[in-house]
């Protein structure tokens, strides 16, 4: 797990590395707190459904990149 901070000590992003290429959950945050986006790697390709939230805590947009790798 590899977690980045903002300058004030708020964390800024978590995300999961195996053999140091993202595998597993990823997720950034607001300055305020609130996810900015989640989703998941696999052996370094964006899988499953991600999803983006605005500042408030309010889902915005979700992709599903298991159907975009089948178009």
């Amino acid at each position: 797990l590899w977690t980045s901070y903002y300058p004030d000590g708020k964390v800024w992003s978590k995300t999961n590395f195996k053999g140091g290429i993202n595998d597993g959950e990823s997720t950034s945050f607001y300055p305020n707190g609130k996810v900015h986006y989640s989703g998941f790697y696999k052996e370094g390709e964006k899988t499953g459904e991600w999803q983006t939230f605005d500042s408030t805590g309010t889902l915005y947009n979700r992709v599903d990149f298991d159907l975009k790798k089948s178009q």
